[in-house]
């Protein structure tokens, strides 16, 4: 071992930022929590299952538009640390489950339905410090049948 290895990292010059010290700070920041979307039915912890949701427009061999999904009645905030939105869980009707930021989505009272304003295709993804990484809604004769697709597509 090196003589530079056992002494440890090197002293910070005088004047030198603290790098480290302004990592921990940025992390440190508390993210104001947006308020609960407006008129979105509520139910305990979440939100009411089976809620129609409306993606962006998809495109997949087999299939061209916009994909259907329901709100499984999971609620969490963002986990994105630039973000202060709420994710609730939806089931596509490509079989997918995902989590969309209220930040990527609206509510609308009159049809009861969600539909997602921003991210790409089934993601809502938006936030600078998380990328989307979310794999692409399979080609639709892969999709399994409305029956399979759990409880919130039966409410």
């Amino acid at each position: 071992m090196s003589e530079a290895s056992r002494e440890g990292p090197s002293p910070r010059h005088v004047g030198e930022p603290d790098r480290l010290a302004d990592s921990v700070a940025t992390l440190s920041a508390v993210v104001e929590r947006d308020e609960w979307p407006r008129d979105l039915p509520r139910s305990g912890e979440g939100t009411d299952p089976g809620i129609p949701v409306w993606s962006l427009p998809v495109e997949v061999v087999g299939f061209s538009g916009l994909v259907e999904g329901r709100t499984t009645g999971g609620c969490v905030a963002c986990q994105a640390s630039s973000c202060g939105g709420w994710q609730i869980g939806v089931r596509w009707e490509t079989g997918q489950l995902m989590h969309l930021c209220s930040r990527g989505w609206t509510y609308d009272p009159e049809t009861r339905s969600i539909r997602m304003t921003a991210g790409t295709g089934l993601s809502t993804t938006t936030a600078t410090d998380r990328p989307n990484t979310r794999k692409p809604p399979p080609p639709r004769s892969e999709w399994p049948s409305r029956s399979r697709l759990g409880p919130s597509w039966n409410a």
